[in-house]
């Protein structure tokens, strides 16, 4: 257990240098090969370095920066898989927030009591030495600090952290859980055990010399009011402890059929996620797997209004003219070698009768190179669109009215990572999603639900629902109708 939760400490960089005009490096120290000052939960920002040889070449390393001495350089992790899940959106790994350096993880103490029947009192809440194993109940008192917390972050690390201890889960599955690309479950241990012990200001901190936002007494003054908040935080803490563990004692059988669960039910579905994860990876890499699809499917030629703009979109690839993916789009795309070319965008030209248009209604929105190049895909892919939705009107739960996007994302073999929309979405406030061209595979999982999108349209809510691309052979165009919020437009 304590070698899990070591797991979970974020890694400590050192030698960290930085200039304008060149590429920030850092090095990963051992513990215990410099002194470092005590660790307790802060707020920070971010800056992403590079890192050799730890990590390949691409691995960017996110420091939790603004805060005060070597914590600054303790790297970030991803925990968007470690927060509740009805936060969606909110939680995909391209939002800062779900980044958190979690700067220790440690059991500080053991705790027995004695009866499983009468009220736990002060006798029998008896701290133990770490060794002690022979009570007849123990508790391990685990200590986090951290760079904030995400909601349930900590109640699942603690129930993943008991999976692996007895084997229920991988040993690497922290680090594997922990990576932007993957969504996967993680099991949550029940509520009720958690208090709060104390915060830390660091910009306080780094104003003045180390010294917290309350040190302003004498040194006398200081130190009897140390002396004094010590022994009262003591005992509250003390009866918090005591309060939890009769909690623990009335709800007993209930944990007993909390681990039976999660033994039984929650870790097989979780390594059956994480299998099917670890195969989806080989195809993307190209390796000699074969996709499990519909073989009735293969080599159908797509719907008729599909045509001119299937012929276009393979036109452009064929001759080598696709436009460069930019750098912000690009961190969300897996390259999947010889065949991606990549992603733009394009502006609807018909849009509010023209509105991106005119320069003289001052919108200052800048046109795409995708409209100036390709002028005939732009006007096939916004009437694809209207053709599609009239479509729709019928089924789909959404939709009421036509109305048409301002934007279109057009992609070629690109696979998406787990991710939300940039931008908030206005009036129509979802995404209309097709695929086209003749691949295998390449479903659009929504929130981890897949959908088959080849010549399916499917709407979602891409900036509130995590969406990603499941792996796929073949060649894969999609086309992205949305809306985002613009000044001036869509009032």
């Amino acid at each position: 257990m304590k070698t899990i939760l070591r797991a979970v400490e974020s890694s400590r960089w050192y030698n960290y240098s930085y200039t304008k005009n060149s590429t920030p490096q850092v090095q990963e120290t051992s513990e215990g090969t410099k002194e470092h000052a005590k660790e307790e939960s802060s707020t920070s920002s971010t800056r992403s370095v590079s890192t050799s040889p730890v990590y390949e070449s691409k691995a960017r390393v996110k420091l939790a920066m603004g805060r005060y001495g070597s914590l600054a350089y303790k790297e970030k992790k991803c925990w968007h898989n470690y927060a509740d899940p009805t936060l969606e959106g909110a939680i995909s790994p391209n939002h800062e927030p779900v980044w958190r350096a979690t700067d220790r993880c440690r059991i500080v103490q053991l705790f027995s009591y004695e009866s499983s029947t009468t009220t736990i009192n002060d006798s029998s809440f008896v701290p133990l030495p770490s060794d002690h194993t022979n009570s007849k109940q123990v508790v391990a008192l685990i200590e986090f600090r951290g760079d904030d917390f995400l909601p349930q972050q900590v109640r699942r690390i603690i129930a993943t952290a008991i999976a692996i201890t007895h084997g229920w889960l991988p040993k690497d599955f922290i680090q594997y859980s922990t990576r932007p690309d993957v969504f996967i479950e993680t099991p949550v241990a029940p509520v009720g055990r958690l208090y709060f012990a104390g915060a830390r200001f660091h910009w306080e901190e780094l104003e003045n010399e180390g010294r917290g936002i309350f040190d302003h007494f004498t040194q006398q003054q200081q130190e009897r009011h140390d002396n004094e908040d010590d022994s009262q935080k003591e005992e509250i803490i003390m009866e918090l402890q005591k309060r939890l563990l009769r909690r623990c004692e009335d709800h007993e059988q209930d944990e007993i059929r909390w681990l039976d669960e999660l033994r039984d039910v929650v870790a097989p579905r979780i390594r059956m996620q994480m299998d099917h994860h670890l195969k989806q990876e080989q195809i993307s890499k190209g390796n000699d797997l074969v996709l499990q699809v519909d073989e009735s499917t293969v080599g159908v030629a797509p719907p008729r209004i599909y045509n001119i703009t299937l012929s276009l979109l393979r036109h452009i690839k064929h001759c080598g003219l696709w436009p460069t993916t930019s750098s912000a789009r690009s961190k969300v795309i897996r390259n999947v070698g010889e065949n991606y070319a990549g992603s733009f965008t394009v502006l609807n030209p018909k849009f509010q009768d023209g509105i991106l248009f005119r320069e003289n209604d001052g919108y200052n929105i800048s046109i795409p190179l995708g409209n100036v190049l390709f002028p005939a895909l732009v006007d096939a892919v916004f009437d694809l669109e209207q053709k599609i939705t009239m479509n729709l009107l019928d089924v789909s739960p959404f939709r009421r009215e036509y109305t048409s996007s301002s934007h279109c994302a057009i992609n070629c073999n690109a696979q998406f990572t787990p991710h939300v929309d940039s931008g908030r979405g206005s009036g129509q406030s979802l995404s209309l999603i097709v695929g086209l061209g003749d691949y295998l595979g390449g479903e659009i999982l929504v929130e981890g639900e897949a959908h088959d999108i080849q010549y399916k349209p499917l709407e979602f809510n891409g900036w509130r629902q995590r969406h990603w691309t499941a792996p796929f052979q073949g060649e894969r165009f999609s086309l992205v109708w949305f809306t985002p919020e613009m000044a001036g437009v869509n009032k």
